[in-house]
Parts: C-alpha cells; sequence; structure tokens
C-alpha cells in the first residue's frame, strides 16, 4: 500500500514538472514573439518615415500641389520650429533594417573605419580591405554604398573599385568631411541615407539633414558577417 502512494506522489510530482516546463517554454515563445514584433515594428515605421519623406520630396520637384505648400502658421516671423531628429544606431542589427530599405545610400568615412578596425595597416592595405568588403555588403544587400577617403598623401587614386563601390578621394584642400556632408545635402528630401562615421562633428552634422549616422565599429562588427 506505502509502495502504491510513493508511486502516486512521483507521478504526480512528474506531471508537475512537465506543467512547469511546458509553462517556461510557453513564456520563451511569448517573449520571442514579443521582440519579433518590435523588430518588425521598428523597420516599419522607418519604412513609413521614408516613404513619406519620398513622396514629399518627389512633389517639390515636380512642383505639384496637393496641399504640401507652406501654412499661415509657418510664415510667423520670430519662432523656430522644432526640427524632428533621427535615432541612434547601435548595433548591427540595426544597420541591417536600415539598410533593407528601398533606395538606401551608404556613405563611409573609409579612414574612420579603417584606423578604427585595423590601424596597424598600412594605409593602401586599409583602403583595399574596407572597400572589398563593402563590396560584398553592397551585393547582398542591394544599398548604394559610396566609401570616402581623404587625398591628402594619396600619391596614386586607384582607377577602379569593386563593382557596387563607389570610392571618392577628396581633393587638394578639401576634407573627406566635406565631401561626406555634400554627398548628403545633394540627396533629394526623403532618400534613406545611411553615414558611416565615427567623427562626431561630423555625425551631428549629417543627422541634422536627415541622415542616419552610424558608429564605425557598428559597420565593422557587421563586417564581420560578409
Amino acid at each position: 500500500m506505502g509502495a502504491e502512494r510513493d508511486r502516486e506522489r512521483e507521478r504526480a510530482e512528474t506531471e508537475r514538472a512537465k506543467a512547469r516546463r511546458a509553462e517556461n517554454d510557453a513564456e520563451i515563445a511569448r517573449q520571442s514573439a514579443r521582440e519579433a514584433r518590435q523588430a518588425d515594428e521598428v523597420r516599419l515605421a522607418l519604412l513609413v518615415d521614408t516613404l513619406d519623406g519620398a513622396v514629399t520630396g518627389l512633389r517639390r520637384e515636380l512642383a505639384l500641389g496637393g496641399g504640401t505648400g507652406p501654412r499661415p502658421a509657418d510664415m510667423v516671423r520670430g519662432a523656430t520650429a522644432a526640427q524632428g531628429t533621427v535615432g541612434r544606431v547601435e548595433d548591427p542589427a540595426a544597420l541591417d533594417r536600415l539598410l533593407a530599405l528601398p533606395a538606401v545610400h551608404m556613405v563611409v568615412d573609409g579612414y574612420n573605419v579603417t584606423k578604427t578596425g585595423y590601424p596597424e595597416l598600412p594605409l593602401s592595405d586599409q583602403r583595399d580591405r574596407l572597400v572589398h568588403q563593402m563590396a560584398v555588403l553592397a551585393a547582398r544587400t542591394g544599398a548604394e554604398v559610396t566609401v570616402v577617403f581623404d587625398g591628402a598623401g594619396v600619391v596614386a587614386v586607384p582607377s577602379a573599385a569593386p563593382r557596387g563601390v563607389r570610392v571618392l578621394f577628396s581633393d587638394p584642400g578639401v576634407l573627406a568631411d566635406d565631401v561626406i556632408r555634400a554627398l548628403v545635402t545633394a540627396e533629394p528630401e526623403g532618400r534613406p541615407v545611411v553615414v558611416v562615421t565615427s567623427d562626431r562633428a561630423v555625425a551631428d552634422s549629417v543627422r541634422r539633414r536627415g541622415a542616419h549616422p552610424v558608429p564605425s565599429a557598428v559597420l565593422l562588427a557587421r563586417l564581420v558577417r560578409v
């Protein structure tokens, strides 16, 4: 009789353990679903903002109406409207979401990235390594990629670059930082632009122009997977 009760207790404990495991598995599944939903919401928000900006930019370029012109409240003097800010990109997953946006253009501060990632290499080797890695990333993401290097001290500018990557060297007396700013300014309003640099002044200035600044370390972490 006592042995039978012991077996019943063991069976009951086994069932309780199974129930606890099932509950834990269900909670893990719910958490994974919440995280996936949050990631989708972030990407959707970026896409909606991009499309909205693209439509506005296209209307402006084509001089279309449709109620997009200034309103009386926009003409009031003595006050400055608050400007929207672009969020920070702090990890490779966030960078991947940006690179998945339609018609995205990624502008890379070349030496800022290479001197962060592999400063021990000669400058020519730094350039070659980065440019070829960017070519692979461009092929995988479909993003337009422009890498900008400071032209000072470059004896001979390479005549060709890997397919899918535009490589620019700043002219004598021109800083690569200013070339990057000019590239961002040249883009139509609404087009997603990603600027990879850890130079705070450059990052702040392109953010004010609507671009998404990304620290060099984030790109380097992403390039590990190419």
